[in-house]
């Protein structure tokens, strides 16, 4: 049953995963410092992991919609509904930077203090994320030809 939920783990769904996580970071006023695919260490060839970094505020709920916004744009492209148990049972089988993201959303949530879940988070990133397709999509192509500048995104005047 896994095989049904199992998310494409290409170079290039890797670098719209991390393009969801990078563009929405800076929709919501963090700066990217660093971009990394790479290949994963799951076997299988074509199968890559990545990660993004970004500073700002730490006990904030749109820190649960960051981790969560990767996700929702590999969900998107990959033809999956957009459901958030849907999203729950892919974070749980597409294992690797899914898997965790779904963790860090959780404890963002808890962090937090706010009351602000898990399901609210998911809204926001699906929200953000199909708000922000085209932005994601050049993230995407920079991020595959290593031409990401930091900070991302650039500062007005930069």
């Amino acid at each position: 049953m896994a095989e049904e939920y199992d998310l494409p783990r290409s170079k290039e769904y890797t670098a719209l995963h991390e393009a969801g996580h990078a563009v929405v970071a800076g929709i919501l006023g963090y700066t990217v410092s660093s971009i990394e695919i790479y290949p994963g260490k799951k076997a299988g060839a074509g199968n890559w992991d990545g990660h993004t970094e970004f500073s700002g505020e730490r006990y904030h709920p749109w820190l649960a919609a960051i981790s969560l916004s990767g996700l929702a744009v590999h969900m998107r492209r990959a033809g999956q509904p957009m459901h958030f148990l849907q999203a729950t049972y892919c974070a749980g089988y597409g294992g690797g930077g899914s898997e965790k993201d779904m963790q860090d959303a959780r404890r963002h949530c808890r962090n937090a203090g706010t009351g602000y879940g898990l399901r609210w988070a998911w809204d926001f990133a699906k929200e953000l994320t199909a708000d922000a397709d085209t932005q994601i999509d050049g993230a995407a192509r920079k991020i595959l030809a290593g031409k990401v500048t930091y900070p991302y995104p650039a500062s007005e005047g930069q």
